[in-house]
């Protein structure tokens, strides 16, 4: 999850650090910040929607927010 986060809310672009905690822990996350990570989810799962459908093509998406499935 931190590499979504370090894509999404940069320190350049939260300079109030309001993402640090969430991005450190999932579980630290605010419900507003929850609704924002969730839409992005929605949003790529929209965009790739198209190639899935295609019988040649495969996805294989992680919708854990741990890093390893052993976490």
């Amino acid at each position: 999850m931190a590499e979504i986060l370090a894509s999404l809310a940069p320190p350049s672009a939260d300079r109030l650090g309001t993402w640090k905690t969430c991005q450190k822990n999932p579980a630290n996350c605010s419900p507003s910040q929850m609704n924002f990570l969730q839409a992005f989810r929605n949003q790529m799962l929209n965009s790739v929607k198209r190639f899935s459908m295609s019988k040649q093509n495969g996805l294989f998406i992680n919708s854990c927010f741990a890093h390893c499935q052993s976490e």
